[in-house]
């Protein structure tokens, strides 16, 4: 940055300085070049009168200071300055311009004219001031050079042509000097760039090459020129397809592809050709192709570039292959599944139906003794009633819950759009009593939904849920149950959070499996069906669940739920069991 530059920066103080001592032996004038900062760079033939006297004395080297700061103020270039310094000596300066940059004076001076006479009292009283020794400084003062204003003139012409001499030849080497350090700085990059370009493309998995307007090549990447039967890269210059170990009908082709490209400029992208080896061998490639174009936008020629993909091509039919395989393999075992499934299904029913009959009987006659024949019992066989009259009910509640269960799989759903603000409503309706009775806390969201799906499943889910949260509470804490609702993209989250127990990390993929409790039926009642049901329901629904909880804290389960335009895809994976 040449307004950086000083004075020191851009001349050869020492030999100038040695110019300008035989100058002064030549025409005994005085010179100094001084930079802004006061520093003196180059200095000859100065007067004792300012070196042993005006310069020594702290307060007439004052005087000289200012008079130097005077002198070297609004000097326009190729012009000078004279004043009589406050010591009494004429002195004279001319600008140093680096550009449009003032660096520096040139001084000179020191002198009187020769048709002027001293005033010798004013000095003697100097000497007499500033403690000088009077008989030394005046003779100091004789020796002080005497100019006419002839010699005068021509030394102001001289050294305002010599500011501007060294300002403008400076001012020029800097500026070559800084043409031939970007020129060198682009020639660095360049000669990296290009390094860096032939490390990328030959580092590259893809064949890379380039052609002028006749499809004439101008160099590839040592893989392109490997595959030509090329040592390297550069022997492929000046050839053409026709000169490479492809086909004719091959070369021509390329050929014809490279026309096209250039002719219309628009690229050809990823397209499937084959190309013969040097070998001998058939391969399947794919290639793209770009006009090439200059600064100006104009076309000279074509990139291309191209990959190896036969192996790809024979992985992709064994894959085709192997796919037609797995899907007759997946289709059989589905349909053997499904008749497993239903046989299972028909299985449950029949042992949930065919239970009812004698479980009644055991129920009946239990409550007839219970009730008509208690006081004939002792204490141990009233104990013992009570024992088969409760476990009846429970075989009752279990029969009554798998038969719920194996329902879902039997009848068919009634699809329609459902107002979920008027299912959680009524489910409160049903649960108030209980919930009051606990005293519960029951949110949900202002605003929910209208969803696409069938009444009795989503009654059942929500149902089931709810009464998880209530069984499964904390009895040292006021129960609080939040249901809230946010669209996706295939249609809505639900969550239901309770501050409940909690459930530990390990049973959080098995909770939802038929019959699987974590507790006994003394601490929570149930029979480990309710949450399997909402899993099958939700799978019939296209749904999901899945379970966030901390031991201690409560539970969250999230419901996914699809909307109308996804109920015709297949149903999602469940990944959430429940307890």
């Amino acid at each position: 940055d040449i307004s950086e530059l000083e004075l020191s920066d851009i001349i050869d103080s020492e030999k100038i300085q040695k110019l300008m001592d035989e100058f002064y032996r030549l025409t005994h004038i005085g010179i100094g070049i001084i930079d802004l900062n006061g520093k003196v760079l180059v200095k000859t033939g100065w007067q004792d009168i300012c070196t042993k006297f005006h310069r020594i004395n702290p307060e007439s080297c004052r005087s000289c200071i200012e008079s130097d700061l005077e002198l070297s103020r609004k000097v326009p270039i190729g012009t000078f300055k004279q004043i009589r310094c406050q010591n009494s000596i004429w002195d004279i300066s001319t600008p140093i311009m680096l550009g449009d940059n003032y660096v520096g004076n040139i001084f000179l001076g020191q002198f009187l004219f020769d048709d002027e006479t001293p005033d010798y009292e004013n000095f003697r009283q100097q000497a007499l001031k500033y403690g000088f020794n009077e008989q030394e400084y005046i003779a100091a003062l004789d020796n002080v050079p005497r100019w006419s204003h002839e010699t005068h003139n021509a030394a102001m012409s001289f050294y305002a042509g010599l500011g501007e001499i060294i300002g403008d030849l400076s001012y020029s080497n800097i500026k070559l000097a800084n043409v031939l350090e970007e020129r060198k700085r682009v020639e660095e990059s360049l000669w990296e760039s290009s390094q860096m370009l032939n490390l990328i493309l030959n580092q590259m998995p893809s064949f890379v090459f380039w052609k002028d307007r006749n499809s004439v090549y101008l160099g590839c990447n040592y893989l392109f020129s490997a595959n030509a039967g090329l040592s390297s890269p550069e022997e492929i210059i000046g050839l053409t397809d026709l000169d490479l170990p492809w086909k004719d009908t091959e070369a021509e082709s390329y050929r014809a592809d490279d026309r096209r490209v250039m002719e219309t400029g628009i690229s050809k992208i990823n397209y499937e050709e084959t190309k013969l080896t040097k070998d001998g061998r058939v391969t399947d490639v794919l290639t793209s192709k770009i006009p090439l174009r200059n600064q100006e936008g104009n076309i000279i020629g074509v990139l291309g570039a191209f990959e190896d993909i036969t192996d790809r091509k024979l992985a992709e039919q064994e894959i085709q292959q192997l796919n037609h395989t797995l899907e007759e393999r997946v289709a059989r075992r589905t349909e053997q599944l499904e008749g497993i499934n239903n046989e299972l299904e028909s299985f449950s029913y029949s042992i949930s139906h065919d239970l009812r009959a004698p479980l009644r009987a055991i129920s009946g006659f239990s409550h007839i003794l219970s009730t008509r024949h208690r006081e004939s019992l002792n204490e141990q066989g009233r104990q013992y009633m009570d024992y088969i009259v409760e476990a009846s009910l429970r075989m009752d509640q279990l029969i009554n819950d798998l038969l719920e269960y194996s329902r879902l799989g039997r009848k068919s759903l009634n699809l329609s759009p459902i107002q979920l603000s008027k299912i959680i409503d009524n489910i409160f309706t049903d649960f108030i009593t209980k919930l009051n009775e606990i005293g519960a806390k029951f949110f949900v969201d202002k605003e929910l939904p209208e969803i696409w799906g069938d009444e009795s499943l989503l009654r059942q889910i929500f149902s089931n849920l709810i009464e998880n949260a209530i069984t499964y509470r904390r009895k040292d804490i006021q129960l609080e149950i939040k249901i809230t609702c946010e669209p996706n993209d295939k249609g809505y989250i639900l969550k239901i959070t309770d501050n409940g127990i909690g459930i530990p990390q390990e049973y959080q993929e098995k909770i939802f499996n038929v019959f699987q409790r974590l507790h006994s039926e003394d601490e929570y009642p149930g029979t480990g069906i309710g949450l399997a049901t909402v899993r099958k329901a939700l799978n019939l629904l296209h749904g999901s669940i899945s379970v966030e909880s901390v031991m201690g804290t409560g539970s969250t389960f999230i419901i996914n739920l699809t909307n109308k335009n996804h109920l015709n895809e297949s149903p999602g994976t469940n990944n959430v069991s429940g307890r």
